[in-house]
Formats: C-alpha cells, structure tokens, sequence
C-alpha cells in the first residue's frame, strides 16, 4: 500500500491553478487485501506507462526478479522520478498480476488506476 501512495504522489500530473488529489482505497476481502488508487496522469505518458505495465503484469517471479535487478544496476537513478522500482515492486510483493485502467479526463489528462490485490496468510 506505502509503495502505491508513493507511486501516487510522486508521478501525478500537476494542473496549475486547481487542486488535483491522488485517492487510495483499502479494502479487506476474505482472502487478500484489496488496493485501489488513482491519480491523473499526462495522456502523453499514457502508452509509456501502459507497455512497462504490461510488462510487469505478464512476467513471473523470476522474471520480475532479474528486472528488478536490473532496474537497480543501472548506471544512473533519477532522483525526482526514483529508481523505476515501484511497481516491480509492487507486483512481486503481491504476488498477482496488476490490474489496472486509464480514463481520459480531456485532451491532456487521463486518471490512471491501478488495482491490487494482496493475499491473507492465513496460516
């Protein structure tokens, strides 16, 4: 959830003069713990976006293990965007695909929404 909100604040689009907020939901079912949030995001940064994404959710375990190595060994981190970890992260820690949809708001933003569902142990 920390990495959701994170992921949240630091990527949102800014729309000057207006107050834009990013939203989180936390929801417990029977088996997993259910995490929606949302924010606006550049319709410019949609497809970017949207192919790292498929990426992510279609990869397996060992799969998002060498990504995400290889997201750390990179020469260089971008300071004001991180280090590209979060939803590999996020993936990995829930251990299911991501779910997730965008929903153009006008010519320049869209809401990004991402869904994730996290398993109870229950043992």
């Amino acid at each position: 959830m920390v990495e959701c909100i994170e992921n949240m604040l630091r990527h949102r689009a800014r729309v000057e003069g207006k107050s834009v907020f990013p939203y989180v939901k936390l929801e417990k079912g029977i088996h997993e713990y259910r995490v929606t949030c949302g924010n606006l995001i550049l319709n410019s940064h949609v497809a970017v976006l949207e192919e790292k994404l498929k990426k992510i959710s279609n990869s397996d375990k060992e799969q998002l293990r060498e990504m995400y190595k290889e997201q750390i060994n990179q020469d260089f981190i971008l300071t004001k965007d991180g280090a590209g970890l979060g939803f590999i992260t996020i993936a990995q820690k829930s251990n299911t695909p991501l779910s997730y949809k965008f929903i153009a708001v006008n010519e320049q933003l869209s809401i990004f929404e991402l869904k994730v569902n996290i398993p109870i142990d229950n043992d």
